[in-house]
């Protein structure tokens, strides 16, 4: 022992890491794929290898390209089903042998192979549209296309000049209709094209031979041709109840369990049936199986059959067909290339339980000695520009728990340069800002919408950010949010000015020069990188955004008597101000510097509306609708496909529109029981029948604000009610969240009821 250890010990490293990778790669191609397996135990570098595009496809322009079968076995006792893999062996016999794949293989449906693709149409599909997994068998990776545009029960599928036709049948448990339908995927666009009716009735297989679809049900065979879109049916393929057959040179072959224990063949160029020949052997061992499949691997034919009830294994053989004429007849004989056990139940069963336990047991025990004597991260010790290359292509999403690795970090994270290199790279996100207001000390607060990392989303004060104004214009450019007015309110602050910015990579407020007027109310909105703010009573003021200046001139307005804007949107260059108390809307072309009226515009009493596209949006609470106005049309339509949405919307007190990446953000509140929240919808918009109607599709919709809060000493102070339904006991807690270490304190009990508004005065 001590011999050996002192012999392992100055082991001199592997010379091939040492070699450029891409001889490793060509290296790497010339092995046969069987003992990928065992390379990948070598090390991190060569798993990755062996499973990298690169090595394929320098396998693919070598020639030396293996044809794979995989297995799909049933488990009687768990009624589980799992994908296996014939392997060779080293010594040169054959065996199965289970695939992790992270995806469940369906127990009644149909595999497809496309290429190194395997496609997999699950009986799931009876119920609900499901994405389809397709497996690459490189990589043993799952990706996710598509959903079916029709739902089966049971499907069959096969593949005619790269197009996936699926049949199945379409009767449901509380449906009383029952139709065939035949569904078509695009292998190349990843599209599915529309579904027709066919004439066949509960499907139990489908092969595809001389570019025609056969497939059959309980009673007759039919044959689709894609060229002609029609079916018909094929009275000779149906004289054998064929099931589990394969094609290998466009003629089929089935095993019959039935008829006399034979392997019969058809062929639909002649329209007739033949027994293979040859086979006498191998049909006599497996006279007493129990179940028989064939299959098609690299143009030869493969039988699978299960042994005897005593020792419960699976027998496979290869079997090489051939074609043969003898006294003016034509005939088939099959010759027996290797025939092994390649599976034995009990055994692989016992000995993959093992073999499963002990991985287990040593990943734990070498993950207790890894933290044992962990070793700080290298990446701090990367040069920063890199640091902030990998950062940038990280979510959003992550980056407050990035934060919380190091003070380095958290510099990084609010750094400009991780957020011009994420712009650069195009990995830019939109965030939507809301400001809420507390109605017990009327106080307005800034919240960002927060996409947690389980998708949910949320609204999240930002406490670095003073109070904003109760009626100011608050403006969007680029990453810096622009306030103006009602900012006079803060001299006990000490804020010297009515006019601040954002900056929302940082969180941060920069005082901007004070406007040239003074407003009390105002509304802004930006045109060509100016922003145009105007108030009650008072002119136009306008901020160049490049310069940071405010223009000399104010702009005046003209229109009889004195404007009280409280609502401003810019469309198409425009920029539209509606004046509730006189009943006017104003419009204000900054080209030719001159004001109008639209009095289309003015036929609804639109308020906290928001601009997607050039179109105007608000939700209409008298009529519980969605109103959209186009400027160029001067037409109002009301969005559709919203009805679940509204109806759920239609007792709120207030609800809110905003601008989010191109999509509509809806806020509205929500009494659940005797809870108040902020709900918040995203809605993604379509323009219909050449644009004269607009459709609208929810893609999520969450409670973004539960409960109540406030702020001492940066640290937020929650209290809760937590009696729930199966709990008698009623208790008043409150918990911590310190926003500098951004981790929660610990929880304590209060003395105090139900809560129904919280404030923070004089730090109490």
């Amino acid at each position: 022992m001590s011999s050996s250890k002192k012999e392992q010990s100055p082991e001199p490293p592997s010379l091939i890491p040492l070699l450029p990778e891409d001889i490793i790669i060509d290296i790497l191609s010339r092995v046969r794929w069987c003992d990928y397996r065992t390379l990948s135990l070598v090390s991190k570098h060569f798993r990755s290898l062996v499973a990298s595009h690169e090595l394929y496809t320098r396998r693919s322009l070598l020639g030396c390209t293996v044809r794979r079968l995989y297995v799909a076995l049933s488990n009687r006792e768990t009624t589980s089903h799992n994908p296996y893999i014939l392997c060779l062996e080293a010594n040169d016999n054959h065996r199965l042998v289970l695939i992790p794949w992270p995806t469940h293989v369906p127990h009644v449906g149909s595999f497809v192979t496309v290429d190194s693709k395997i496609y997999a149409f699950d009986m799931l599909n009876r119920y609900h549209h499901l994405p389809i997994p397709s497996i690459d068998c490189r990589f043993q990776t799952v990706h996710l296309v598509h959903c079916m545009n029709a739902t089966m029960d049971v499907s069959v599928a096969g593949v005619i000049d790269g197009k996936i036709y699926v049949t199945g049948y379409t009767k449901i448990p509380w449906d009383t209709s029952a139709k065939m339908v035949m569904a078509v995927f695009n292998t190349e666009t990843q599209i599915w094209e529309t579904a027709t009716e066919t004439m066949i009735g509960r499907p139990y297989g489908c092969v595809v031979m001389a570019g025609k679809m056969y497939t059959r049900d309980g009673r007759n065979s039919f044959v689709y041709d894609p060229k002609e879109s029609k079916w018909e049916t094929d009275k000779r393929l149906n004289m054998f109840k064929w099931q589990g057959g394969c094609v290998v040179d466009d003629v089929l072959y089935y095993f019959d369990n039935r008829g006399g224990k034979v392997l019969r063949a058809y062929n639909p160029r002649k329209s007739s049936w033949v027994v293979v020949k040859g086979l006498e052997r191998l049909v006599a061992e497996g006279r007493f199986s129990e179940s028989y499949y064939t299959g098609s691997c690299d143009g030869k034919l493969v039988l699978f059959l299960s042994k005897d009830r005593m020792t419960k294994g699976i027998r496979c053989a290869q079997i090489s067909v051939e074609r043969r004429h003898h006294q003016g007849r034509s005939e088939i004989w099959g010759k027996i290339d290797w025939c092994d056990d390649v599976l034995f139940r009990s055994d692989d069963l016992f000995v993959t339980k093992t073999l499963d336990d002990s991985l287990r047991m040593s990943s734990k025990t070498r993950l207790k000695k890894e933290q044992s004597s962990e070793q700080p991260s290298l990446i701090p010790s990367l040069p920063e520009e890199i640091i902030v290359d990998i950062l940038a292509r990280v979510g959003r999403c992550r980056y407050p728990k990035l934060s919380l690795v190091s003070k380095h970090f958290r510099s990084l994270v609010t750094s400009h340069e991780l957020y011009e290199r994420r712009s650069l790279l195009g990995c830019t996100e939109h965030s939507l800002y809301v400001v809420l207001c507390n109605k017990e000390n009327d106080n307005h607060y800034c919240y960002v919408l927060y996409r947690k990392a389980n998708g949910n989303h949320s609204l999240v004060l930002i406490p670095s950010l003073p109070k904003m104004p109760r009626k100011g214009g608050f403006v969007a450019v680029g990453s810096r949010i622009y306030v103006f007015g009602g900012l006079n309110s803060y001299r006990h602050e000490k804020i010297q000015t009515n006019a601040i910015s954002i900056d929302c990579i940082s969180q941060t407020v920069h005082l901007l020069p004070s406007m040239n007027v003074t407003m009390s109310v105002s509304v802004a909105d930006i045109i060509d990188g100016k922003i145009y703010v105007t108030g009650y009573r008072c002119n136009m003021a306008v901020f160049n955004t490049e310069t940071q200046m405010w223009e000399p001139e104010t702009i005046p307005e003209t229109m009889n008597g004195y404007m009280w804007a409280c609502d401003c949107v810019v469309m198409a260059g425009k920029m539209y101000m509606r004046d509730p108390v006189n009943s006017f809307v104003f419009v204000y072309e900054s080209k030719e510097i001159k004001w109008e009226m639209d009095k289309m515009l003015n036929k609804f009493e639109w308020k906290d509306a928001c601009v997607v596209d050039d179109v105007l949006y608000y939700y209409d609470s008298g009529w519980k609708v969605l109103r959209a106005y186009d400027p160029k049309e001067s037409s109002w339509v009301v969005v559709n496909g919203l009805q679940e949405l509204l109806a759920d919307a239609r007792f709120s007190a207030w609800s809110y529109t905003g601008s989010y990446g191109g999509k509509l953000a809806m806020f509205y509140s929500k009494i659940t029981g005797k809870t108040k929240v902020i709900r918040c919808a995203e809605i993604s918009l379509e323009r219909r029948r050449q644009g004269k109607k607009i459709w609208g599709k929810v893609e999520w919709c969450d409670d973004v604000l539960v409960g109540v809060a406030g702020v001492i000493d940066g640290k937020i102070c929650v209290t809760a009610y937590t009696k729930i339904s199966w709990d008698t006991s009623a208790k008043m807690v409150m918990a911590v969240f310190n926003t500098e270490t951004q981790i929660w304190d610990t929880a304590t009990e209060t003395m105090i009821g139900r809560p129904s508004g919280c404030a923070v005065m004089a730090g109490n």
